[in-house]
Parts: structure tokens; sequence; C-alpha cells
């Protein structure tokens, strides 16, 4: 039996990462649709293998694995004018980390299945009062740290700026701003305690009022991943404590919350009030026929993974820990005061300079290189399946809203 077992496990990731490698080789060859479609297989297939072993669509590893090589099978297509081959240290980064999420996920599940748990697989006690009213100390938060920005801005919020496409971006204090997109996860906080405690009437209605309050944060702000997210966040806290809905009917689920997130990006990219034409000239796309509303989430996708690229063409020194140490300087406004912010003013490699967002990657691989890539994804799914364990055996509101924005990442992982 346990040979059977390994004989499973060894063909499955040997299987992967010939088909990894496949795609990589008809990438570099010039083989592009082919490449994709080698990509779309290996997530199609990891996708499916690991919901045939749990039937969640909210596992770590299928959203990583749909994630991931789908975003890769995307960006190996080079639609635009800026897209270029990847290098030799990209191509072994991107199979690093993934592999190394995925293997250091199923060694900590299986040792965590051998052992017995002291905590049992019924839920735990948890105070619902405690539980109430953590939802209105984040949403509180947010709130507060919203008014604080905008009498700082003389409450132009970006939704009400006229000509400025970046508005969002200049809608900051330094600190503060964690708390106020902190708003996005008031909604998943709220599906918990209905799920958990059974709520009142009269506490159905206070929850309305808070996530009506909260769901004006990322609207006002003209926030499209954080309004995302509040949408998104509780379904996943659903499907994952609510196990008795048939996959028919999850799925029509799945499809309605990807449409219905497609038309409120439509919406916010239009409330952006871009200059006619601006996002044609910043895509590039080599065949300008391509309607802007499909170019967008392209280039949403793999220019992550384009500037990854150019990072690891660009022969920096490595960085040592500084740029995944950046976020306490930001929180902390250090970044304002030298010496600090000389010290951590470490440069972005970008393909175009409003085109600035990063992979998950990023920052492993500025700090520690191709090691710290492979480091990264093996740290990533060892605490993934220990997380995933945990809120299986004993779901509290702490572990299940880590969870829950771990899914987000990792199903975005092309995207920090």
């Amino acid at each position: 039996m346990a040979e059977k077992k390994w004989f499973k496990f060894v063909s499955r990731y040997g299987a992967g990462a010939l088909i990894f490698a496949g795609g990589a080789f008809l990438s570099h060859a010039g083989a592009n649709v082919f490449s994709m479609i080698l990509f779309f297989v290996l997530a199609i297939l990891e996708a499916a293998v690991v919901y045939s072993e749990t039937k969640s669509v909210v596992d770590l590893r299928l959203l990583l694995s749909l994630g991931w090589p789908g975003g890769i099978g995307l960006s190996v297509l080079k639609l635009t004018e800026w897209g270029q081959p990847f290098s030799i240290a990209s191509w072994i980064s991107f199979g690093a980390f993934y592999f190394g999420f995925l293997l250091a996920y199923d060694l900590v599940a299986f040792l965590m299945k051998r052992r017995k748990s002291e905590v049992s697989s019924k839920s735990v006690s948890e105070s619902r009062t405690r539980t109430f009213l953590s939802i209105f100390i984040v949403a509180g938060l947010s709130l507060v740290g919203l008014l604080l920005e905008a009498i700082r801005f003389d409450f132009v919020f970006p939704i009400f700026a006229v000509d400025t496409p970046h508005a969002y971006t200049e809608f900051h204090l330094s600190g503060v701003h964690y708390f106020v997109v902190s708003a996005a996860t008031v909604s998943g906080m709220s599906v918990y305690f209905c799920l958990k405690h059974g709520p009142t009437k009269k506490e159905i209605a206070i929850l309305s009022a808070v996530n009506a309050l909260s769901v004006l944060v990322p609207v006002l702000l003209l926030s499209k991943l954080h309004l995302a997210m509040f949408f998104v966040f509780p379904v996943i806290v659903f499907l994952l404590l609510q196990r008795r809905w048939k996959p028919g009917r999850v799925l029509a689920v799945l499809i309605g919350i990807v449409v219905g997130v497609a038309a409120l990006f439509v919406v916010m990219v239009f409330l952006r009030q871009y200059p006619e034409g601006y996002l044609q000239e910043i895509f590039r796309f080599k065949d300008q026929r391509v309607p802007v509303g499909l170019q967008y989430p392209y280039v949403y996708v793999t220019n992550n993974f384009e500037n990854f690229n150019l990072l690891t063409l660009s022969g920096d020194p490595l960085a040592l820990g500084r740029r995944q140490f950046y976020f306490v300087i930001c929180l902390t406004g250090l970044k304002f005061y030298p010496p600090v912010n000389m010290e951590f003013a470490i440069p972005s490699h970008v393909t175009v300079t409003e085109l600035n967002t990063l992979t998950i990657l990023y920052d492993a691989y500025a700090d520690f290189g191709i090691t710290g890539t492979a480091v990264f994804g093996i740290l990533s799914g060892a605490f993934g399946a220990f997380l995933t364990d945990r809120v299986r055996r004993a779901p509290r509101i702490s572990g299940v809203m880590i969870y829950m924005e771990l899914a987000v990442y990792f199903a975005l992982s092309f995207f920090t």
C-alpha cells in the first residue's frame, strides 16, 4: 500500500515537472501557443487531482495551481510589445516556487495526519460576543482611517476626482491605509459569524449596516482589488465551512461571482476616468484590434511576470532581506526618514512606469535569488498545510480569516 502511494506521488510530480519543463522549452523555442496549452493542462490536471482528494474548490493548492501555471500560460503568449522571452533564472524560479510549495504542503499534511491531534475535530469553544465585536473593531478602524485620509485630502475621494486616473495611489496616509483597506474583510467575518453562531434578526440588521458602510470604502477609493475581495471573501468562508453543497451548485455560485466581479471591474475602470486611448497606449498590444476589455485582464496577469523577468536580467545585487522587510518600514513611517529610507530605497524593474505591480515572488528573488524563491515556496506550502489542518479540525475566526486572505493571495499569486 505504501509503495502504491509513493508511486502515485512520484508519478504525479514527475509528470508535472515534465509538463512544466516542456512548456518552458516550447516558449523558449517560440512555440507560444503550444507552450500556453501545456501550462493550462498542468493547471487543470493539478487542480483536478487536488479536488478529487479534498472535494474543496477553496483548497490552497487548487487555487495556487490555477493561478500560477495559468498565469504563466497567459504570459508566454507575448501579446504585447514589451513582452520578451523569460530568462533561465525566471523559469527556474517559477518552477522552484510552484513545486516547492506543493511538495512542502503534501509533506506537512502527511506528517500531521500521522500524529494524533490534541484538538478535537468538532467546533471549539469561541466567544460569541468577542467574535461579534471583532467585526465592529475592524470596520471601525477602517472607517476612522478613511476619515483621517479624507481630512488630509480635503474629502476629495478618488471617486469624485476629476481628470485624475491615479487618484487612488495619491489618496494614502502612511501606515493608516493598511487599516483602511481592511474593510474588505468585514464581509467574510460577517459570514463566519452567521455560520458559526446563528445570528438573531437584530444582529443581522446590525451586520447589514456595518457591511453597507464597509463596502463604501473600496467604492470611494475606486479600489478594484479590494472591492472584488469584499465580495469574494464571504464566498471563500462559506465554501470553507459549508460542506453540504453539491458541486453543481458550487460551480454556479463561482461562475456568478466571476461574472459579478468582472462587471464591477468594468464599472470601476470607467469611473477611473482614463483619457481616451490611455490604456491602449500603456498596454501596447501588438494587435490593436483586440478590445481593451480583453487587454486589461491579460495585462493585469502577465505584466507581473514580465517585471519579474526584468529583475532577473538586471544583475542587481541581492537585497538580503530588505525587500521583504520593507512593509515594516512603510507601516511605521520610517520610509520618510534618512538614513533608513536610503538604505531601503531598492528600485523595482518594470516594463512601463504605470504597470508597476509584481508577482508574489519578486521580493523573495530580489533578496535571495533563486534560493529565495524555492525557500519561499517551501515555507508557504508548509504553512498552508498547517493552517488548513487547524482550520478543518477546529475553525476559529482568526484562522479562518488568515485562510480566507491566503486563498485570494494564492489564487492571485501572479499579483502582489
